[in-house]
């Protein structure tokens, strides 16, 4: 991960180069982005464990129902 994401922004500071905002915006959007997909997926795949360990926290066969979670998953 250092040799793609911390080695060019180090570069880009120590060259004194401002990074333009939309850069930065398509950086933090598509970490979001991609955390939010693990979270969708993780709670896709866990429904058996977390009914036992999170009885109380069950997001994907409570609120949401699979196949959106899925979709979700998709566009994300």
């Amino acid at each position: 991960m250092e040799k793609w994401v911390a080695t060019p922004l180090l570069n880009r500071a120590l060259f004194h180069e401002q990074m333009p905002w939309w850069v930065l915006l398509l950086l933090i959007l598509g970490t979001v982005c991609i955390a939010a997909g693990g979270y969708v997926i993780n709670d896709y795949f866990d429904i058996k464990i977390d009914r036992i360990n999170r009885p109380d926290r069950l997001i994907v066969p409570d609120i949401v129902s699979k196949n959106t979670a899925m979709r979700l998953f998709q566009c994300l």
